[in-house]
């Protein structure tokens, strides 16, 4: 088989209406996409979405947009169309394409229902090769804050699908070797000898050089940036929590861009606890977004410290690819700290230390040549371990095998 010719097809529950964009899928398939493989996308079509149709076609890319089902209770609606997303994929791919013998299909976590899907492509073609990008690990996320019970029926009904995925697929991605070590100890030595490291990724040379954000930047400041989804696995209250207590450190201010469930949370507390030296902006999109980046000196990443899976957040890798020097916040159980820490790219605090954070944020403010150093090292790491080309060749060696 000519690797250069395959039919690739990619499902996934992020929204990708173009391959324009910069991104850990948008890279990914575009590593397919420049060896002229015939690749199809599966995505939400999201309620305020500019797509109207459910199909497009851009040359050798397909795009399918599976709209969602509209109920008014907003979590049942959320999981409803999240079970059933996979069955709506199926019917729009009998509709649109009228070739469905692929040769490779790529899913990600989330969602953790994509068995059906699969079987329901290797029906159309016996040598079919499956690859599982495992991203979230559901649903002991939920377990770890405190969503539902262990005991309770939808975690067990949960757990056996989840375990389903891990067999069903060919080889399985983990973001980290502590992400890896975290499946294994399930053991299960079918799916332990599945897994591989395939970190998030990007391509580092898609760089902005231009600043288009309207963002109002003080030019004495030094700005610590947290970018990304705003929602309870990040743990945003610590994160706040700290950062109030720096508002001392005068050349130092804090951006929180995003959207998400915590949002307003985040509003209240800057105007209830009267947080100097913090911002938010949610009218960026992905491009003015990275073109801020410009402007930042330290990227946060902060995880909810109730978390015991190795969460690997991707929102470093924009901090990375602009020379940021990193600063995490959170537990061990993601082996994140232990990686900046062990290979200078920044530091790593536990939430509940504010001493140690404060004392961080003062020396990555006064000290010019460290923010540079160390801004420097995370982006010659990025290169040497988080591209995409790496992940394409890994997923291109499992198919080959």
């Amino acid at each position: 088989m000519n690797i250069n010719n395959l039919k690739v097809i990619f499902f996934s529950f992020d929204v990708i209406n173009n391959l324009n964009e910069s991104g850990i899928y948008h890279d990914l398939l575009r590593e397919f996409q420049k060896r002229g493989n015939e690749i199809t996308i599966i995505s939400p079509k999201r309620k305020k979405s500019e797509i109207k149709s459910y199909y497009q076609n851009k040359g050798k890319v397909s795009y399918i947009n599976v709209p969602q089902i509209k109920i008014k209770a907003a979590f049942i609606e959320k999981f409803v169309s999240i079970i059933l997303y996979q069955y709506l994929a199926i019917f729009y791919l009998k509709r649109y394409m009228k070739n469905l013998e692929y040769d490779l299909i790529i899913v990600t976590t989330p969602p953790i229902f994509s068995t059906a899907l699969i079987s329901f492509l290797h029906s159309k073609n016996k040598k079919l090769s499956s690859y599982l990008l495992l991203k979230d690990i559901f649903p002991q996320n939920g377990i770890d804050l405190n969503l539902y019970k262990r005991k309770s029926i939808f975690y067990r009904l949960m757990k056996k699908q989840e375990i389903n995925l891990y067999r069903k697929v060919g080889k399985i991605g983990c973001m980290s070797p502590l992400n890896l070590s975290y499946i294994q100890g399930y053991g299960l030595p079918e799916i332990s000898k599945k897994l591989e490291v395939n970190y998030n990724s990007i391509d580092p040379d898609l760089i902005l050089t231009n600043r288009i954000h309207n963002v109002n930047v003080e030019d004495e400041k030094i700005r610590f940036v947290f970018g990304g989804n705003l929602g309870k696995p990040q743990g945003l209250s610590y994160l706040i929590d700290n950062i109030s207590l720096c508002q001392f450190i005068e050349k130092a201010h804090f951006f929180i861009c995003g959207s998400g469930t915590e949002y307003n949370l985040i509003k209240r507390r800057i105007e209830n606890d009267k947080i100097k030296n913090l911002t938010v902006i949610t009218e960026l999109n992905k491009k003015e977004y990275e073109s801020f980046l410009l402007d930042c000196h330290v990227g946060l990443v902060s995880l909810d410290p109730r978390f015991t899976i190795p969460n690997f957040p991707s929102r470093i890798l924009p901090y990375m690819k602009y020379k940021l020097p990193l600063l995490y916040l959170g537990n061990n159980a993601s082996d994140m700290g232990d990686i900046i820490s062990r290979n200078s790219l920044g530091f790593s605090c536990d939430p509940s230390d504010s001493k140690t954070f404060i004392g961080i944020v003062q020396k990555l403010t006064d000290d010019h040549e460290l923010r540079l150093k160390l801004g420097k090292n995370s982006n010659v790491f990025l290169r040497s371990k988080y591209t995409s080309l790496k992940s394409y060749e890994l997923i291109i060696k499992s198919f080959k095998n």
